[in-house]
C-alpha cells in the first residue's frame, strides 16, 4: 500500500515593480541598426561557381541543369544565392550580368 501525501497549494508570492531607466527604454534609431549581410557557405559557393561558369546569370538554364544543380534550387533560389555569392565574389561573377544587389 501506497502512502497518501498532501500536498498544499502554494501561495502567489506578490510581485514588486521593478523600475527600469529611462535608457533602457529608448528604441535605437535606425541609424544605429547595420544592414544584416547574409553569406553564401562555402559549399553553396561552389555550386554557384560551376553554374555561374556554364551559364553566367541565366537562372532558368541553371534550374533546369540537374548535374551542376544537385540542390535542386529553383530559380528564385538560385537568384538569391547569386546575389549572394556576387557580394561575397565578384571576380567569379559576369560584370553585365543585370541581376540587381539591391535586395
Amino acid at each position: 500500500t501506497g502512502e497518501i501525501i498532501k500536498i498544499e497549494k502554494a501561495t502567489r508570492v506578490e510581485q514588486t515593480p521593478i523600475r527600469i531607466p529611462k535608457e533602457i527604454l529608448k528604441l535605437p534609431s535606425e541609424k544605429d541598426y547595420k544592414p544584416t549581410v547574409k553569406k553564401i557557405s562555402s559549399d553553396d559557393a561552389i555550386i554557384m561557381r560551376r553554374l555561374v561558369q556554364k551559364y553566367k546569370a541565366d537562372f532558368k538554364k541553371m534550374k533546369k541543369d540537374y548535374k551542376l544543380n544537385c540542390m535542386q534550387w529553383t530559380k528564385q533560389q538560385l537568384m538569391r544565392n547569386y546575389r549572394r555569392f556576387k557580394q561575397q565574389y565578384p571576380q567569379d561573377c559576369p560584370e553585365d550580368d543585370g541581376v540587381d544587389l539591391s535586395h
